[in-house]
């Protein structure tokens, strides 16, 4: 992503909290086993009341470089050479899981956490409602969307049926969000405007034209992939197939956030298109957490491996 840009949308995603505490080691599924809050008894959603909000911002950043780290080696795999010079099904898989987990890292930067609760966790949490607030919030199992609101300190929960679907559905929605907050920045209004448009098009590549309206159009095409042998990416190959070198190659300085590869809005080739559109997710979530290293200590155990990570992979 354009510095310009990265340096732009930190007033969309930045909290002084992100500095404060270095040595966060918990998920938020075990936050909320042991974490320190209140159920909330008001409103039609399930939420809680956190007593200790920076902990909280510190919780979705150790997520958020979790995930980092799972979207980096990711996709440094897929840059790898491979059996075939053309764009391989399991190089399309590896590049979808890529953009999947830089999904995850961005929705948490922003307070969004996307998780599935097994029923340990909802037993535990609708127990803590009887007791404590009396009611019973009739939790399930499933994908939860936990939204965390620091002005008022409210962790709210959404339910969620498919872990892939839902996902880009709710990313799609930080981008849209994303977009409309960008014409608000403090910087003159042809900047605005480009940042903003470049959210949009993000979004409308993730909705394939308004074919997926729920953004969810790469978990669409790898479906095609691995279960239809769609798309060309199974051998034999066509004769015209990209190759995968050609489509790496335009992506070659992820590691320092300093690629453009262009509009995936513009290409001809469906797989190309795909590609271009994980990277863009995929670049956005490296764009911001090498924001955040360059403000926090080197030593910070949330960045120090997927720094090495970033070191290792560019010499291997």
């Amino acid at each position: 992503m354009k510095s310009e840009n990265i340096d732009l949308i930190r007033e969309l995603w930045y909290r002084k909290e992100f500095l404060n505490d270095s040595s966060c080691s918990i998920s938020l599924k075990q936050w909320l086993i042991d974490g320190d809050y209140y159920i909330n008894s008001e409103g039609n959603m399930f939420s809680l009341y956190v007593m200790d909000k920076e902990n909280m911002v510190s919780v979705m950043s150790y997520d958020a470089f979790k995930f980092l780290l799972h979207a980096a080696q990711t996709f440094n795999e897929a840059e790898s050479e491979g059996a075939y010079r053309a764009a391989s099904s399991w190089k399309v898989i590896k590049l979808y899981y890529a953009a999947y987990f830089s999904a995850h890292a961005t929705l948490r930067l922003f307070g969004k956490s996307f998780n599935y609760l097994e029923p340990g966790h909802v037993n535990f949490l609708g127990e803590r409602a009887r007791t404590e607030a009396g009611f019973n919030p009739r939790l399930k199992s499933g994908n939860y969307l936990a939204s965390f609101d620091f002005e008022r300190g409210d962790l709210s929960f959404e339910h969620f049926n498919d872990s892939h679907k839902d996902l880009w559905r709710n990313y799609s929605d930080l981008l849209a969000e994303m977009a409309s907050n960008s014409l608000s920045l403090r910087a003159p209004d042809r900047r605005r405007q480009e940042l903003s448009g470049y959210f949009s098009s993000m979004l409308s590549a993730l909705r394939h034209g308004g074919s997926c309206p729920l953004g969810n159009w790469l978990s669409v095409f790898r479906n095609e992939v691995n279960y239809k042998s769609m798309h060309g990416v199974w051998y034999p190959f066509p004769k015209h197939a990209p190759t995968i070198n050609h489509l790496m190659s335009s992506a070659k300085r992820w590691r320092v956030a300093e690629v453009d590869c262009g509009d995936p809005l513009l290409s001809a080739s469906e797989v190309e298109r795909f590609f271009l559109t994980c990277f863009q997710v995929f670049d956005l979530a490296i764009s911001i957490s090498l924001d955040l290293s360059k403000m926090l200590d080197k030593k910070d155990r949330r960045i120090f491996d997927f720094k090495r990570m970033l070191n290792e992979s560019a010499v291997a």
